[in-house]
């Protein structure tokens, strides 16, 4: 199977769409489609927003994995521009719709758990892995390292010594593990959806000068 990797195109947004609902089932919980398609919009464009990275890995002339980053020597001020209307007109258009307030109280708790888990680090980096992800059925392609050895390299080039992400127990959190990543901080989040088994959070850091691609 060939795999290319490129920068990322407005075209290439429903697809990552519905990668990004394949991994943490919005649609489980927000029934209405016009609902459902805010609140994945609401997620990507904050993402993007924060990012001055962004590279896609395409089989068959479809994503099938993303990696969006942040160097923070470099700025972010255009991206927070071109995002910021596609971000906040979703956002108010979720206040109208009974799935889609729960959408908001989800990512309410979500950046409450993530500003908790950060707590007392934020000084400790100089980057961001902001958003990773691999189709399910492409797991296992050696995608995920590739796009990682790319982000690696932009980081150095910029002068970046380490960089921090956010990862959840609806991932592969294992990829880190076996990456030898470091371990921060981890919490239990109860959304209020009665999930059985609750999801961690976790928050990992890792120095540029020992990671494993």
């Amino acid at each position: 199977m060939k795999i290319r990797y490129r920068g990322l195109k407005r075209s290439d947004y429903g697809r990552i769409k519905k990668i990004i609902d394949d991994t943490w089932d919005f649609s489980a919980d927000v029934d209405n489609d016009k609902a459902l398609n805010h609140c994945l919009n609401v997620f990507l464009h904050d993402y993007l927003g924060w990012s001055n990275y962004t590279k896609v890995a395409v089989a068959n002339d479809k994503v099938v994995g993303f990696l969006f980053g942040r160097c923070d020597k470099l700025s972010c001020l255009k991206q927070r521009f071109l995002h910021f209307f596609p971000y906040h007109f979703s956002k108010f258009a979720l206040i109208f719709n009974k799935g889609g307030r729960f959408g908001l109280k989800i990512f309410r708790i979500t950046d409450r758990v993530n500003n908790q888990l950060i707590q007392n680090h934020t000084k400790e980096f100089d980057a961001e892995l902001c958003l990773f992800v691999v189709a399910e059925n492409y797991a296992g392609e050696g995608i995920g390292s590739a796009l990682l050895t790319d982000f690696h390299k932009f980081l150095k080039k910029n002068k970046a010594k380490n960089y921090f992400l956010y990862t959840d127990t609806y991932c592969d959190v294992g990829f880190y593990h076996r990456k030898e990543y470091d371990l921060i901080s981890l919490d239990t989040v109860d959304f209020g959806d009665n999930e059985k088994k609750l999801p961690k959070y976790a928050l990992y850091g890792c120095r540029l000068d020992k990671v494993k691609t």
